[in-house]
Formats: structure tokens, C-alpha cells, sequence
């Protein structure tokens, strides 16, 4: 059952990686994705029907998106049937991943809005909206990158591209700024505020807080009071 379970969550990674990299029009990593994935399932399956199926998956979950997302719903509807008919008549997997990146995809991202900014915004919003949501806890980037269905090298790229600073900075970040609303605001003990904050000891709580602030957490009470 936990293999199972792995198994469902790499392919949603993989789903999301894919779309991801359409909505940017990302053409070279489109095709490394599709010769990548294809490597991936013909090693684990040794079967190339099951792999093909797997590729039917992925298929219906792309349209699946753009249907939710895009305009041209009539359009994506026609290459559906387009597509399920051809992809029954295909035999060698090496022939059907040549044609799954030429034909499928290809089909799909004309329907794609083109917008990269927009869309790496979108995923930085849900990043941050997460890590406010979940900052309390002992939160790492795999957790961040596992909930928004995207590898953590992907994640950690476009969140420093399109904010400036990593994503570590940015969660100690707001940690930081709850502490000192913490410490103004409440008559919490330093060491609740610093199990409050997702700091598991009050001394390396201590020590960012001074790093970031340039005082220590009773020194930054003091002040406020």
C-alpha cells in the first residue's frame, strides 16, 4: 500500500511538472520531460502496454486542466478524440513517445494562454500561501514541493526567480515577523513563542531572531514595552 501510495504521488508530480512546463511554452524541456518519462516507465513496468497506459494518464489529466483552465473547450475536445484514436493504434513505445511530444503536446500547448510570468506567479502564490498556512511546523522544501506537485529543484528555482530570495530566507522570514508580533503583543514565555513559530529550542530561536533583527527576542520585548 505505500508503494502504491508513492507511486500515485510521483505521478502527480510528474503531471504537474508537465503542465507546468507547457504553460511556460518550455518546448526543450517539454521534450527532455516526454523522453525522460518514457525512459522511466519502460524501466519500471518492462511492459510496453502498461506503459502506454501510464502515458494515457497523462494524457487525460493534461486535457483534463486545459478543459478547466482555457477557452477553447470545444477544440480540446475534438484532439481528445483525435488523440485516443491514434494512441490505440500505436505499437513500440519508442514510436509512441515520438509521437505522444510531436502530436499530443504539440496539439495541446496551441491552446495553452500563453503567459509565463502569470503562471510562475500563480505557483509562487501557492507556495507562500502554504508556507503561512504551515509555518509552525518542521516544514522542508520536499514537503512544499510534494503539495504543490512539483519537484523541489523546480520549486526552489522559480520561487528565488520570481521573489529574489530563497525559500528558506522567505520562511524565516515570516517566522521572524510572527515572533515579534508575539513578543509585542502577547506575554508568552520566549520558549512558547519559539514553538510557536516552528523553532524547535528556544537558543536556535534565540540566534536567528538576532541574526535577522539585530537583538535577542527578551531584548526586542524590552523595546516594545
Amino acid at each position: 500500500m505505500k508503494a502504491l501510495d508513492e507511486h500515485d504521488q510521483n505521478n502527480k508530480k510528474l503531471e504537474h511538472e508537465l503542465l507546468w512546463k507547457m504553460r511556460e511554452a518550455d518546448l526543450d524541456g517539454v521534450s527532455q520531460f516526454i523522453k525522460e518519462f518514457c525512459e522511466v516507465q519502460m524501466a519500471e513496468t518492462c511492459c510496453e502496454e502498461l506503459a502506454k497506459i501510464r502515458s494515457l494518464e497523462l494524457m487525460v489529466f493534461v486535457s483534463k486542466e486545459l478543459k478547466l483552465s482555457e477557452d477553447n473547450l470545444d477544440e480540446i475536445v475534438k484532439l481528445d478524440s483525435q488523440h485516443l484514436f491514434e494512441w490505440n493504434n500505436h505499437g513500440r513505445i519508442e514510436h509512441f513517445c515520438a509521437w505522444f511530444e510531436k502530436s499530443v503536446i504539440a496539439n495541446y500547448l496551441k491552446h495553452v494562454k500563453k503567459g509565463p510570468i502569470s503562471r510562475k506567479n500563480k505557483l509562487v502564490q501557492e507556495i507562500k500561501l502554504l508556507i503561512q498556512e504551515q509555518f509552525q511546523k518542521d516544514i522542508t522544501l520536499n514537503d512544499i514541493a510534494n503539495r504543490v506537485f512539483a519537484s523541489a529543484f523546480y520549486v526552489s528555482k522559480i520561487f528565488k526567480e520570481e521573489v529574489g530570495i530563497g525559500i528558506k530566507e522567505y520562511l524565516t522570514g515570516v517566522r521572524i515577523e510572527e515572533a515579534k508580533r508575539l513578543l509585542t503583543h502577547t506575554d508568552l514565555t520566549i520558549s512558547e513563542i519559539a514553538d510557536r513559530t516552528g523553532y524547535k529550542g528556544q537558543s536556535y530561536f534565540g540566534k536567528v531572531f538576532k541574526e535577522i533583527v539585530g537583538l535577542t527576542p527578551s531584548e526586542f520585548r524590552m523595546l516594545k514595552w
